[in-house]
């Protein structure tokens, strides 16, 4: 990459916010009774900085420090009525809201919109996901991402694997819920509401019907959450109960036939407003471009929250989701040819062609309990306690191709019937506490915690056997059968497969002066991971070969990050952290025990505010190193045995700006650029081999203009472009590379009274591109030309 490019985008970054400083300005205003009487000593509260004001015996109120942008102010009362009313802090020191009347003894609560400079929000200025505490994100020291739910609403983005093209550095290379962060991809880079774990399976695209907000934070965070990659991890943050009457309904409809049914009904339970619910509804009957694939779908997400006090809140959340697909829930791709000359004919891919059957079907259900407690003991002392089970279940019947690289020869695919019956667990607690105090002129603030997590996959059972060959020319699939009494050749029975840790972890923040703040933590994770099945091949004979191992070890994880604010809208910020994850095997007869794969990660970053902190930029730096890759031993004669080496490294620079640029005009703007190859060489790559699936350069634009006249201020126009460059799509070979693309997207929308409509018109070039693969020959095609219609409703 131009050398002189990266330098002068950082200086770009670096002299806008010194011209743009940010302002603080007030909220003033007024609470009455419905008799016109000053309400005295009436709480209230604004819900996005946690500020609390009371009225004087005038019922007068003021809120000092508040940046501009939009804020919900929730104000409470014993034997008076609750009421919310949006403000918008624009320009001017001081905000003036209208006289606020409250009710005696009514359970109704009414909205108030208090009118001015309407701002969507594209920026939050804090997160809880790099340090487990609300802090500013000008003062992380890590790159950390947030993306809100005006956002996921203006781009009609309905799963995470949609939403995420606004995420710097990520990719998503599978039609699952399968991505990377800077290069690193797994499953285990998932979290709820900062529990570890995704609620859905991993075929399933995780739904953002229940998705309030989500937090990306790039680079390892186990000090925090535990086992994971070093790339980062992405955190969704559901929708909770509120304590007045709001109702949210979506009609959708667009291509393919997808047609969904959205409802969010929230209110008070109890006449004092503490205790509280709200109940999510998903229901969708959706085709595919993807040819005779068709999905069901059902969420239900009912929750309760109880306000015991200011300080003391309990919440509890249920998950149901049932997921019914024909055609394959487990797709392996459309087919990519070959040309005379040994290349690859990407651009005349078939998009809808599959190796799976159209009597081919999965079906996936489950559930999950959450429960989290919170008290706040004094302004100093603060505890959390959060808890998960988990259970999910999933039947598989599909066929397969046979895992061979190129996927077909003499333009035949073979294939495997194969039948999948099992089920997945977690159950996880997480319990910390936080300290404020000072030592000296040093602010400190010591956060310790303790977590336990026991999951995996309790039973399981695989069948397969050969199934008919297609031709890629003249696919036929008349002679398949996904009968269960087949003759099944290859059967995997009693396989279990369960990890259990329990960690200890320590962290300080202490803030030296205003300028400045360090912070150090450690981890101690002691984990066990037992695994057990029993196989057998008919086709050679009917010995069963039973396989067991037992991993159990122990990893330190440190973290050290430094913040300098030269001034408060401005932070430089530097960082070291680890991560670890479990080896897949560890038996001695395999080589073992291993030391756990392991990533080492530096990062250096600008951060600034601008714009009166409208709008928040990152420049950062990162090198990771990702060590202890289990390879074959190749001096092993029996073929059995493992030898740990250092795998691959990751290198590159990122670039984010998000918020608003003017009232109405908001922009998320993203780019990074990912050097990751393998450091030693290997029987399966060579050093400097590209990592599969994770392209180089990744960058993006997405602007929504809102009209600010009063007559039409809920008319927004919108446009989106996304660009990935090419990428290595086969495990074994490096020459099968997927050329780069990119996508534009456009939409609007308008409001009248309770109602507003969407449009959405996806991939406006019908460009015809490829996400990824696995083998030669396949590849993971990008959704064509495709639209979408939401009638939303707010009562």
């Amino acid at each position: 990459m131009n050398s002189k490019k990266i330098i002068l985008a950082i200086n770009i970054f670096m002299l806008i916010p010194i011209i743009s400083s940010a302002q603080l300005h007030s909220i003033k205003g007024k609470v009455l009774t419905r008799e016109g009487k000053p309400a005295a000593y009436v709480n209230l509260s604004i819900d996005e900085i946690h500020k609390h004001a009371m009225t004087d015996s005038l019922g007068i109120y003021e809120f000092k420090n508040i940046a501009p942008g939009t804020y919900h102010i929730t104000i409470t009362h014993t034997g008076l009525e609750t009421k919310k009313i949006d403000v918008i802090v624009s320009d001017g020191n001081e905000t003036r809201v209208d006289l606020i009347y409250l009710r005696e003894n009514s359970a109704q609560l009414n909205e108030v919109i208090v009118y001015g400079k309407w701002i969507k929000k594209y920026k939050d200025s804090a997160s809880s996901i790099a340090m487990r505490s609300d802090i500013k994100l000008i003062e992380t020291p890590q790159a950390v991402q947030v993306i809100t739910k005006d956002v996921m609403k203006d781009q009609q983005t309905l799963t995470l694997n949609e939403v995420l093209k606004n995420a710097t550095g990520v990719s998503n290379s599978t039609p699952y819920s399968d991505y990377s962060i800077r290069g690193f991809t797994s499953y285990n880079t998932m979290m709820y509401n900062g529990v570890d774990g995704s609620l859905f399976p991993y075929n399933i695209e995780a739904p953002l019907f229940n998705v309030q907000e989500m937090e990306i934070l790039r680079g390892p965070a186990a000090i925090l959450y535990g086992t994971a990659n070093p790339g980062g991890l992405v955190n969704l943050i559901t929708k909770k109960p509120l304590n007045y009457e709001r109702f949210e309904a979506n009609i959708i409809y667009g291509s393919w036939n997808e047609k969904s049914l959205q409802i969010d009904q929230t209110n008070s339970l109890s006449r004092n407003k503490k205790l509280a619910y709200r109940i999510l509804v998903n229901a969708s009957d959706n085709g595919s471009f993807r040819k005779r694939k068709k999905t069901q779908q059902l969420f239900i997400t009912p929750s309760l929250s109880y306000k015991f006090s200011d300080n003391t809140t309990l919440n509890f959340e249920y998950n149901y989701f049932n997921v019914n697909t024909k055609g394959s829930g487990w797709d392996d791709g459309t087919l990519v040819r070959q040309k005379p000359d040994g290349s690859w004919d990407w651009k005349n891919m078939p998009v809808d062609f599959s190796v799976q059957s159209p009597s081919d079907k999965t079906l996936d259900y489950g559930h999950t309990f959450d429960l989290s407690f919170k008290h706040q003991f004094n302004k100093n002392i603060g505890i959390n306690f959060l808890n998960r089970y988990l259970y999910n279940y999933e039947k598989d019947r599909t066929h397969y191709y046979d895992n061979a690289d190129p996927a077909y020869t003499n333009d035949t695919i073979n294939r495997w019937f194969q039948t999948y019956d099992f089920a997945t667990i977690q159950y996880q607690s997480d319990l910390f506490a936080t300290f404020k105090f000072s030592t000296g002129k040093i602010k400190n603030k010591l956060t310790i915690g303790a977590d336990y997590t026991r999951q995996g996959v309790p039973r399981y059972v695989n069948k397969g056997v050969p199934a008919s060959p297609i031709n890629i020319n003249t696919p036929d699939y008349s002679a398949d059968n996904s009968s269960p009494d087949q003759n099944f050749q290859q059967i995997t029975n009693n396989f279990s497969n369960i990890y259990s840790s329990i960690a200890f972890y320590i962290q300080e923040q202490a803030e030296i002066s205003k300028y400045l703040k360090v912070s150090a933590g450690l981890r101690y994770d002691s984990y066990s991971q037992k695994s057990h099945s029993d196989f057998v091949d008919y086709s050679y004979d009917s010995t069963i070969y039973p396989s067991a191992d037992t991993i159990k070890s122990h990893a330190w994880v440190p973290r050290f990050g430094v913040v300098f604010n030269p001034k408060e809208n401005i932070a430089l910020y530097a960082n070291y952290t680890e991560s670890f994850e479990p080896q897949s095997v560890n038996a001695i007869a395999q080589g073992g025990p291993f030391p756990p794969l392991t990533g080492k990660s530096f990062e250096i970053g600008f951060k600034a505010d601008m714009f009166k902190n409208n709008l928040s930029a990152t420049v950062d730096y990162f090198n990771t190193a990702y060590r202890n890759m289990l390879v074959p031993d190749l001096s092993d004669s029996t073929g059995q045995r493992y030898q740990a080496i250092n795998g691959f490294y990751s290198k590159g620079i990122e670039a984010t700006a998000h918020g608003n640029i003017t009232p109405g005009l908001s922009v998320i703007l993203n780019y990074s650029y990912d050097k990751v190859a393998y450091s030693d060489s290997s029987a399966a790559w060579s050093k400097n081999d590209r990592q599969i699936n994770v392209p180089k350069n990744i960058y993006g634009l997405f602007l929504n203009y809102s009209l600010l006249k009063r007559k039409i201020n809920r008319l927004n126009l919108n446009v989106g472009f996304h660009h990935e460059s090419n990428r290595v799509a086969s495990y074994s070979n490096q020459l099968y590379v997927a050329p780069g693309y990119s996508v534009l997207d456009a939409g609007i929308s308008y409001g009248i009274k309770n109602y507003t409509v969407y449009f959405k018109l996806n991939n406006i070039t019908n460009t015809r591109y490829a996400t990824g693969g696995h083998s030669s020959g396949l590849a993971y095609a990008g959704q064509p030309r495709s639209f979408r219609i939401t009638l939303n409703y707010i009562l």
